[in-house]
């Protein structure tokens, strides 16, 4: 838990300072679009990969990897400007985030007792959404440097994945037998292959991907771009932005904690698809918006409803699947994560250039609150078949 905090407190403190860094950089709203989506380049590439490297090598070492790559990171984009070290920074970002996310919840789903999955899930990214709100609010405090340079915001990221490497450290090794495991090259190909016949015969498994393409679509990639180039337009200081972002990670917290009361008593999918289209409905009031209280309660609002799916996704994946499958379904949801938030800022940018901001908001909002119903509904049908 220590460790999913800190990890997600180093996630929210780049993800505030760097687009902000990008922006005093002179970046147009695409190469904004180019340094965020960089954040998922690593997840399209390699998720499968690192589930199989996790069932191999254990994950209390891929937990280590990952933050070695959070010192390369911080360390990468210490050399910016020009931006295209920020891009850098930001695929190296991805891989740490990519190493931990797959191990870590893969870890959380092997040492819950069964039948408690949802309580111990909740729990686990409700410490994730922790993090998020001491994350934006440091970097908002050093983001008055911005000025002399980013340089104490990515000197603080290698400090802290120096620490976060040494708790690793405290984690016990767990991993499948040697039997089970095979040889490494045979088991990729196994999960490469496996990820086709998982994703075609597993429902819960293709749900839970299509709920995580839905959410990174909406608060997750507009949050931690356009949203924040929006507050800027209305001259919203460094500090304050930092401010509202941290309110907005608690509500994501609080929602995540309160995932397991929900899910007993509305069920795991309508508490998920509720969340989503709630998220959506909020970034369509967003235009109108103008004043910092508005913001924030129209922000907690909408992202915390959103982030309801983080724990509806890995429980369906942990009461759906078998424990040698749960690796590779984890694998499968962050490459639908990474593929989303690679894509769709760039393109989100493109529009922004071409129309407004509010345009946007509005646009994506309403595709999302849409497509919740219609998941919902394809839901319905499939489990009454």
């Amino acid at each position: 838990m220590v460790i999913l905090f800190l990890h997600m407190l180093l996630l929210g403190l780049t993800q505030l300072v760097t687009p902000l860094y990008s922006l005093t950089l002179g970046a147009s709203q695409v190469a904004l679009g180019i340094v965020v989506g960089a954040f998922g380049v690593a997840g399209i590439l390699l998720s499968i990969l690192s589930g199989a490297l996790s069932d191999h090598f254990g994950r209390r070492q891929m937990i280590s990897i990952s933050f070695v790559f959070w010192i390369g990171a911080g360390a990468v984009s210490l050399l910016a400007p020009p931006v295209l070290w920020l891009v850098c920074g930001q695929i190296l970002v991805g891989v740490a985030d990519l190493c931990l996310w797959v191990a870590a919840m893969t870890y959380l789903t092997e040492i819950a007792p069964q039948g408690k999955h949802a309580e111990l899930l909740s729990l686990g990214t409700g410490m994730m959404g922790l993090g998020l709100m001491v994350g934006p609010a440091v970097g908002g405090l050093v983001g008055r440097h911005l000025i002399l340079g980013i340089q104490p915001a990515f000197i603080l990221v290698v400090l802290l994945g120096i620490l976060g490497l040494i708790l690793s450290y405290r984690l016990s090794s767990t991993r499948l037998s040697a039997l089970e495991r095979g040889g490494f090259r045979r088991q990729v190909r196994l999960s490469h292959r496996g990820a086709f016949v998982l994703v075609g015969r597993n429902r819960s498994v293709r749900m839970a991907m299509s709920v995580m393409m839905l959410g990174t679509a909406s608060w997750m990639a507009v949050g931690r771009s356009f949203y924040l180039v929006y507050m800027n337009r209305l001259g919203f200081s460094t500090e304050l932005i930092g401010l509202l972002s941290t309110l907005r990670a608690g509500a994501m917290t609080l929602a995540q904690f309160s995932f397991a009361f929900l899910a007993s008593h509305l069920g795991a999918m309508v508490t998920m698809l509720s969340g989503v289209a709630v998220g959506g409905l909020a970034l369509m009031l967003t235009p109108w918006l103008t004043t910092a209280p508005a913001l924030a309660l129209v922000g907690c609002v909408g992202s915390g409803a959103d982030r309801l799916r983080n724990p509806g996704m890995f429980t369906m994946i942990a009461e759906g699947t078998d424990q040698d499958s749960r690796a590779l379904a984890v694998a499968l949801l962050n490459v639908a994560w990474a593929t989303t938030q690679t894509v769709f800022p760039p393109v989100l940018g493109m529009i922004v250039e071409r129309t407004t901001l509010s345009v946007s908001f509005l646009l994506v909002g309403a595709l999302v609150a849409f497509f919740s119903v219609v998941l919902y509904v394809w839901n319905r049908r499939v489990e009454v078949a």
